[in-house]
């Protein structure tokens, strides 16, 4: 899952997020390190979310977000919750040229 938009308020670069294992397996990854690698050196403020596995559960807002989370087993977060901290994050520049992993 791949997404980017520009923003007007608090970010007015280029937001994507990413399954990291999804794309590393469906495209070996190169197509993922090329988006990448344009996207940080667009010159535009943005950030690569990374979320862990995706459920279709509701946003409860009891997820974590960082630049390195301790994983274990077989993590999971809503969509809902990413989506959230994707509209938190783009407002604000604590995520700005980061790339947090997110996991409920």
């Amino acid at each position: 899952m791949r997404a980017a938009h520009g923003g007007d308020a608090g970010l007015a670069g280029a937001w994507a997020c990413g399954c990291g294992w999804a794309a590393r397996l469906a495209f070996g990854g190169s197509d993922k390190k090329i988006a990448d690698e344009r996207i940080r050196n667009s010159g535009l403020d943005w950030a690569v979310v990374y979320p862990t596995r995706l459920t279709h559960g509701p946003a409860n807002g009891a997820y974590s977000a960082g630049d390195r989370l301790p994983m274990k087993g077989n993590p999971t977060i809503s969509r809902a919750d990413v989506a959230a901290f994707i509209q938190k994050a783009a407002h604000g520049a604590e995520w700005i040229r980061r790339s947090p992993e997110s996991t409920g």
